[in-house]
């Protein structure tokens, strides 16, 4: 499925982050009736959980609360239309993934959270294998810790890798969300047609602004996913981006590749003018590539 583009405007730019959340008693009721009556099944991804999920305004009009405008949503892809909250709260960065969905980098997300969460050394491979794998196979549990950490560590630095000169300001949500904002304001035709300007650009979830939804979702996956289930998540993401198992692992200890600092401008800066333009940031263009 895809992803919906990356959206910010002025209306949405100071909500607080994590509204019609579990933690949003204002809208307590309406949330609850809107959940159950999605299944509590995000209306992008199409992720279930239990608990922590959260409601989307369709029209992205937040005053229009009738319910057929309403809609359940998970907390990573409701990153995607909250820029400006998103970055203030430091709850993700933006990546270029085109090989990805936002989806599924949800899903790797909370696959390599939980993982790194449950097997933090062979120590506790050792203590409790039978939970951490019925095959209780030390030497898979401990490959399986490594891949999650190389996933991790290719998907965090996938902006740099997607394009050379990815400038390091545009993988701030609040930095892009400025930028929108002005585009929607001065050229709304060329903001409604951002999403081929934007195409492949994600959200990367941080595991410290979601800790308390992980604690409630680990224990959950506990009870219903051994560890060792969340293995063939991790290697469709090899297929997917045509990487290897070996080629990861050897990068674990490698720095990432350094920016090239030459880049060729997309048209105006989107932006209000100023003496320093790099304060705004920009969309530039590289080799065919947008960031």
């Amino acid at each position: 499925m895809a992803s919906r583009p990356l959206s910010s405007t002025k209306a949405l730019w100071r909500l607080p982050f994590g509204h019609y959340s579990e933690s949003d008693t204002v809208n307590r009721i309406q949330r609850q009736h809107i959940l159950s009556r999605d299944d509590n099944t995000c209306c992008d991804c199409k992720l279930k959980l239990a608990r922590h999920m959260e409601v989307r305004h369709l029209d992205e009009n937040h005053d229009n609360d009738q319910d057929s405008n309403l809609a359940c949503i998970c907390p990573f892809c409701h990153l995607r239309d909250h820029l400006g909250p998103t970055g203030f709260a430091s709850a993700g960065t933006i990546v270029g993934a085109p090989t990805l969905t936002q989806g599924q980098i949800n899903s790797l997300s909370l696959a390599i959270w939980y993982i790194q969460a449950r097997v933090t050394s062979t120590a506790d491979i050792r203590k409790e294998p039978a939970r951490l794998d019925p095959d209780n196979e030390e030497t898979s549990m401990q490959r399986l810790l490594e891949l999650s950490m190389g996933i991790w560590k290719d998907l965090s630095i996938s902006s740099v890798k997607f394009a050379p000169v990815f400038s390091a300001r545009i993988t701030e949500p609040d930095v892009l969300g400025g930028i929108l904002n002005e585009l929607h304001e001065t050229s709304p035709d060329t903001y409604a047609k951002r999403e081929a300007l934007l195409a492949g650009l994600h959200i990367l979830p941080s595991r410290e602004a979601f800790g308390v939804q992980c604690m409630t979702w680990f224990d959950e996956f506990d009870r219903t996913r051994p560890i060792s289930s969340w293995r063939k998540g991790l290697e469709s993401f090899l297929v997917r981006t045509e990487t290897s198992a070996d080629e990861l692992l050897s990068e674990l200890d490698t720095p990432p590749p350094p920016v090239n600092p030459t880049t060729e401008l997309l048209g105006r800066p989107l932006g209000p003018d100023s003496e320093s333009d790099e304060s705004q940031g920009r969309i530039r263009r590289t080799g065919g590539r947008y960031e």
